[in-house]
């Protein structure tokens, strides 16, 4: 019936458009509308009437289709749902184990293991490791500033961590919505006693591969009771394709070590009454939200599909325990936070640009799920180039979701051996899946008219400020992980007797781990240019311009700050409370510009000709005739102002 109703909606509403639409349109374009609708288009003079034609038959198509594609979606994603909820009743058990498989020191087997991976998948990084910072051009500069700045605010100059002008000199920024991640800067300052800063940057990233390998190892031991199982479920979380990519750039995303602890210890604790697994639990929770507050907002919808489940389980609304222990959990967090956590709501009640968009950008397209990400070796094919451009769009370090088809593979050899035991972590893996698929589905790049629950999210306060989707995939390869393990020890049950057996099983092993494999062979120079020298230091404060003016330079820029010391005007943070003179700044009229910059005391400008190309380009020429030139070579001129 309800089927047979929205198609009558839809033809209903097609009629009705197709007679009145474009004459509204054209009625509101001219002005002939209703008085709340006339003007509504605004730039009848600039825009063609053709241009708000073609919108408004978008919009329209968007919103006929939406319940429609809504309905069929959700209705074979409840009954996926329904399928495997019954799967787990079946099993008669909260958790269920494959058998005891452990061996003695397991754990030290899992330590070598995640290390030697760490040297393959990164040994190109490891020859340079103080001098390059893994990963290309781009946010990896933007974190090296920021440890940088924490151990430069900790030496107590008068400095402090939410606020700084160096960047975006003369104003400032407030750092309270930059991507903080209070473990890693923090844990950089005795770090920087020992090592030089590249150095303390490129094992802050490595480390996070160890411990999460070593915590989902733990995680999923205890659930199979296997050792074998914990180690290569242990390298399919730590060495996932969302967690390699995430390292190249993001120092704060790619820090998911703690999530598998805090996973255990929350389940420790609700399956039993020790105070040490409920301690625990608290303790990793915190450690999840000072890595980054995306793990934290995450980690908090994780208990909340716990809870979700048991409470269907057991058929039971209010669960006492669970809640009073999952509200302990991020009581404690959040009150250690508060400071921190007050003065950002504050912040966001004055600015309102810093909430970012992103909720339809940064997500899980359902190709990216299948289909190999760009640095895998598989990546060159030109099919799969054709579709990573489709699917992962410009930023596919943002996108990469790749699940990995061997793991599709084992699975589905296991799946009706192993699916009354793994059924509640199918589960899991679609839940969070379905949060990571931002707020409709997209297949291809193609925006699909079926609406998902980040489209509420996204409206919903503090929790709107996780604008990126996709980095909530760490959960969805633990439960991956998790389900592989389980298939992966019912494999080996069937076939330990024979010579097939274990060689199937040896193939598929090794498959997993090439299916995963990846090589880190793009690293940044971290160095200073010699034009800076030209710089001269001064008792009072005075700025400095940095050109060509574009974001990603900007980062460049600030690593640059690191080794020179000095304030600079163009800096790029994640998100930015408030206008400074970069803002503002005329750039066509040089004198304006002069008299601009001697106000503000900005008293050198660089232009980097190695960076000066369309669609930035700076013409240097003017520059020279407005400015003293102080130094110049092949890569940089620079300007005194005053």
């Amino acid at each position: 019936m309800l089927a047979i109703a929205l198609v009558v909606y839809m033809l209903g509403a097609w009629a009705l458009y197709a007679i009145y639409g474009h004459r509204l349109v054209q009625d509101m374009y001219q002005g002939r509308s209703v008085w709340p609708l006339n003007g509504i288009s605004g730039n009848q003079g600039i825009v063609p009437v053709k241009y708000y034609l073609e919108k408004a038959d978008a919009i329209f198509l968007r919103l006929l289709f939406l319940p429609l594609f809504s309905f069929f979606f959700y209705k074979y994603l409840f009954k996926a749902a329904g399928y495997f909820f019954k799967k787990n009743r079946e099993a008669g058990s909260e958790l269920v184990a494959a058998g005891e498989h452990c061996f003695r020191h397991d754990w030290l087997i899992a330590v070598a293991l995640y290390l030697f991976c760490t040297w393959l998948f990164f040994y190109p990084c490891l020859r340079n490791i103080s001098t390059y910072l893994i990963g290309p051009p781009g946010d990896n500069m933007e974190h090296f500033w920021d440890i940088w700045w924490w151990n430069k605010a900790a030496a107590g100059k008068g400095l402090s961590f939410s606020f700084s002008d160096y960047i975006f000199y003369p104003e400032g920024s407030s750092l309270l919505f930059h991507a903080t991640s209070f473990y890693n800067f923090s844990l950089a300052i005795p770090l920087s006693k020992i090592f030089n800063r590249v150095a303390v940057y490129n094992i802050l990233i490595l480390h996070s591969f160890l411990l999460a390998g070593v915590g989902a190892f733990l995680l999923i031991r205890y659930i199979t009771r296997d050792s074998l199982a914990g180690i290569i479920g242990g390298f399919i979380f730590a060495f996932s394709p969302f967690h390699f990519v995430r390292a190249l750039c993001h120092l704060t995303i790619s820090s998911i070590q703690f999530i598998p602890f805090f996973v255990l210890y929350y389940i420790k604790s609700l399956k039993g009454t020790s105070r040490k697994d409920l301690l625990l639990a608290c303790l990793f929770f915190f450690l999840n939200g000072i890595c980054s507050w995306y793990s934290l907002v995450f980690s908090v919808y994780f208990m909340g599909f716990v809870y979700l489940y048991l409470a269907l389980r057991r058929r039971q609304a209010l669960l006492k325990d669970a809640l009073l222990k999952s509200v302990m959990i991020i009581g404690i967090t959040l009150l250690i936070l508060s400071p921190w956590i007050l003065r950002m709501i504050l912040l966001r009640m004055k600015c309102s640009e810093v909430v970012r968009s992103g909720y339809d950008r940064y997500l899980a397209d359902v190709f990216g799920l299948f289909v190999p990400h760009p640095l895998h070796w598989l990546g060159r094919l030109k099919i799969v180039k054709i579709i990573n451009q489709k699917a992962l769009g410009w930023y596919f370090m943002e996108n990469t979701v790749y699940l990995g088809l061997v793991n599709i593979l084992i699975i589905v050899i296991a799946f009706k051996a192993v699916i009354k035991k793994t059924a509640g972590y199918f589960l899991g893996l679609l839940a969070f899946l379905l949060i990571a698929m931002g707020t409709f589905v997209h297949i291809l790049g193609w925006v699909t008219p079926a609406v998902l629950p980040y489209a509420i999210i996204r409206n919903i306060p503090i929790l709107s400020f996780a604008h990126c989707p996709s980095r909530i995939m760490p959960y969805v390869y633990l439960f991956l992980a998790i389900i592989t393990a389980f298939s992966l020890r019912q494999i080996i049950d069937s076939g330990k007797r024979t010579i097939k057996g274990k060689c199937l099983v040896a193939v598929l092993v090794l498959l997993l781990f090439f299916d995963y494999y990846s090589v880190c062979s793009a690293m940044t120079r971290a160095y200073m240019p010699a034009c800076y020298n030209a710089v001269k230091k001064e008792e009072k404060p005075f700025g400095i311009l940095d050109l060509p003016v574009f974001h990603l330079y900007a980062r460049r820029f600030m690593m640059y700050q690191t080794y020179h010391g000095f304030p600079i005007v163009q800096a790029e943070i994640a998100r930015k409370a408030g206008t400074s003179l970069i803002d503002r700044l005329e750039f066509k009229n040089l004198t304006r510009q002069k008299n601009e910059l001697i106000k503000n005391k900005v008293k050198y400008i660089v232009i980097h000709k190695d960076l000066n190309f369309p669609p930035n380009y700076v013409d240097i020429q003017p520059y020279a005739e407005h400015y003293q030139t102080v130094y110049a070579d092949d890569h940089s001129v620079v300007f005194q102002v005053y």
